[in-house]
């Protein structure tokens, strides 16, 4: 699901503009491995994207995108060389231009400091109020004090900035730059194709490769990347050679081309090493490479590592790694030594030798490294989660518009007069007659955790009966909304978890009313037949497939409460769709239909966002029910929805209270703070 910033909860969704978000995303060139991201970022219903750029430099090793799946603008980019280094002022035309005219709501410029249009545009974006957000590595490599300077001050002029990785974001964190501008989009290839390639290629097809390679029975270890002497390409000659010397069932294939492969090749020759050692240039092919790198053992990256390692983690090769950090791109992140890989002295040819012997002899701990790996692009660097960093920054931008800058006494006096009619909301909101509760456990004595009563939750009801109550089911409040909201004693009773007393108990209370309910399911307790396991600290049984069914056929609601209850709000965007879609299918699968109603797990502030938001709405889900405790109007988001929560410690009296919204005031009140 999902970028670190989304795990926090950070960006809020920014204001309606009263038409769709138009953003204008400026880079030198697009490179091929960009097409996933961009063409999810396409298919966003709120935000109208369109790429701009120029053309890879002559001598390019960069296979350039030719994409047809997102907007792209050719435009022409200026490069003029900086004497004595290999550096380059560039300026990207139509970036001020389109600043200037407001073609956009929203630029997305590189985070370059070189780059003349990313310092005119932050500057103006200042003046004419149209949100700038830089993206990029944003660290010197090797670290330089005055360039640290400059991209101090490039991102403070910016609306936002874009991380690669978590590293580059705390980085800046550590600096000083507001916590809440700065997001993550995780560096990522066209994952979607990949997990598919990956997918679909057999251990047959493996098996006729290393067959038709003449490579059965070989320990293969890759180098992949351009041949060039900053990447220390003899270094994995050497170090595959020696390791050869113990076992001779080591190999090494070199995927790449560049200005030092005669060179090498010449050296493979001199030393013998052809038995060893093979270089089969340059492969654009994604089927090929993923051929490879499935039969290998694991990558060796010396130096100058960047995407290559996310080319391995996708396909579960683990990496080993030079430990010069300053050496790599941020991808070097994903490489945790002992846990995704290895990190090796620099040169140092004994310790990747030592490396290189220890993947290719302990399967075990190959196969854990395997898996680890495969991990960080399953929930981080894949192409939902960096499109999902782009969304959030973006929003971000929009709500900073709104919000404006200004003079500090300009700001003061806005913040006042916010804080006067949001207490003036608060005091003088009319109620609602429409209310919304959520029980837990239900158990025949309430002894343990919070469960309530069988005889409480009796009284509970009665009270609701005896108050004139009519109840509802979370698809009633959906097909009514927003007319329920004028009506009175309307309540929709919800119950989280699905206990085995929610039919036991909770259904058979209801039914004798002539009430109902929705119930929210927790998946990952559900089986064939009932299961007793330890939840929540203690022994709990929950429903099974047949309970389920009997519910619905009872004319009872069904939902998702996810499938193992994360904090939803704090595991990864990618995490929280996989929670909440494999919730539904496996609901889907029992009930035999799709459930379009939510409750966030524990409901509270951290457990959703704006992310978390989006993601229900992709997937399907129509109406999602949070604890936030702040009431009903016409403005509430049907997905994410309050709701009262009502627990062991009520009585008859606090549960009046609370259907007539005694509690919402306070709730408010805790909301506004929190947020402000």
């Amino acid at each position: 699901m999902l970028s670190r910033t989304a795990k926090e909860g950070s960006c809020r969704k920014g204001p309606k503009l009263g038409h769709t978000i138009r953003v204008g995303l400026f880079s030198s060139y697009f490179p091929e491995h960009r097409d996933g991201v961009f063409a999810r970022l396409s298919q966003d219903k709120d935000l109208d994207f369109t790429f701009l750029a120029g053309s890879p430099r002559v001598g390019s090793y960069i296979k350039a995108s030719t994409s047809k799946l997102y907007r792209y603008r050719p435009i022409r980019v200026f490069a003029i060389p900086i004497l004595r280094t290999k550096n380059f002022v560039t300026y990207r035309c139509g970036a001020v231009w389109a600043l200037l005219r407001r073609k956009y709501d929203v630029l997305i410029l590189a985070n370059d400091i070189l780059g003349l249009e990313a310092w005119i545009c932050c500057l103006l974006s200042r003046l004419l109020r149209v949100p700038v957000c830089i993206w990029g590595q944003g660290l010197s490599r090797p670290p330089s004090r005055f360039r640290d300077i400059l991209r101090f001050v490039l991102t403070s002029l910016s609306t936002a900035a874009l991380y690669y990785t978590d590293e580059g974001r705390d980085y800046w964190i550590k600096r000083g730059i507001p916590k809440k501008k700065l997001f993550v989009a995780y560096n990522a290839l066209d994952t979607d194709a990949q997990i598919k390639i990956r997918a679909r290629t057999s251990q047959e097809e493996l098996a006729a490769y290393l067959n038709a390679e003449g490579l059965d029975g070989k320990k293969i270890f890759v180098f992949l990347g351009r041949l060039i002497a900053a990447k220390k390409p003899r270094v994995f000659i050497d170090a595959v050679a020696r390791a050869a010397t113990h076992n001779p069932a080591i190999f090494g294939i070199m995927i790449g081309d560049g200005p030092v492969r005669y060179a090498l090749e010449q050296y493979v020759l001199d030393q013998a090493l052809t038995n060893h050692i093979r270089f089969i240039g340059a492969i654009y092919d994604e089927s090929t490479i993923a051929k490879i790198l499935m039969s290998s053992t694991a990558m060796l990256l010396p130096a100058f590592a960047g995407l290559a390692i996310e080319h391995a983690a996708v396909y579960g090769v683990p990496v080993i790694l030079g430990d010069v950090a300053h050496s790599h791109g941020p991808e070097q992140a994903i490489v945790e030594d002992g846990k995704t890989g290895l990190r090796c002295p620099d040169e140092d040819l004994d310790a990747f030798a030592t490396a290189i012997l220890q993947l290719a002899g302990d399967s075990k701990f190959r196969e854990s490294l395997s898996v680890n790996i495969r991990r960080e692009i399953d929930e981080k660097y894949n192409v939902y989660c960096m499109a999902q960093g782009f969304i959030d920054a973006v929003h971000y931008c929009i709500s900073k518009r709104s919000l404006g800058e200004g003079s500090l006494s300009v700001r003061l006096r806005r913040n006042a007069i916010n804080m006067l009619g949001a207490s003036v909301g608060l005091l003088t909101k009319a109620p609602c007659g429409l209310r919304i509760l959520t029980f837990h456990e239900v158990s025949e004595d309430g002894q343990h955790g919070d469960a309530i009563s069988k005889a409480q939750f009796a009284e509970f009801l009665s009270l609701i009966e005896d108050e004139g109550y009519v109840t509802i089911r979370a698809r009633d409040l959906l097909a009514e909304w927003p007319k329920l909201l004028s009506q009175e004693r309307i309540v929709l009773l919800t119950f989280d978890d699905g206990y085995a007393a929610h039919r036991d108990i909770v259904a058979d209370l209801l039914t004798k009313r002539g009430m109902t309910a929705t119930f929210f399911v927790l998946t990952m307790f559900l089986a064939k037949t009932r299961s007793s396991v330890i939840f929540s600290q203690h022994e709990q049984t929950f429903l099974c497939h047949e309970d389920l069914r009997l519910l619905s056929q009872a004319g009872f609601e069904l939902g998702s409460h996810s499938h193992t209850h994360p904090l939803s709000g704090t595991v990864s965007p990618y995490q929280f769709y996989h929670e909440a879609r494999r919730s539904r299918d496996i609901l889907a699968e029992v009930l035999g239909y799709q459930v379009e109603s939510f409750a966030y797990p524990y409901g509270r502030e951290r457990a959703y966002t704006t992310t978390t938001r989006r993601i229900l709405e992709r997937i399907g889900y129509k109406i999602a029910f949070t604890q936030a405790e702040t009431g009903l109007s016409v403005s509430s988001d049907l997905l994410e929805l309050p709701r009262v929560g009502i627990n062991r410690y009520d009585n008859v009296k606090t549960l009046r209270r609370k259907l007539h919204g005694g509690y919402e005031l306070i709730g408010r009140i805790r909301k506004y703070v929190r947020a402000n």
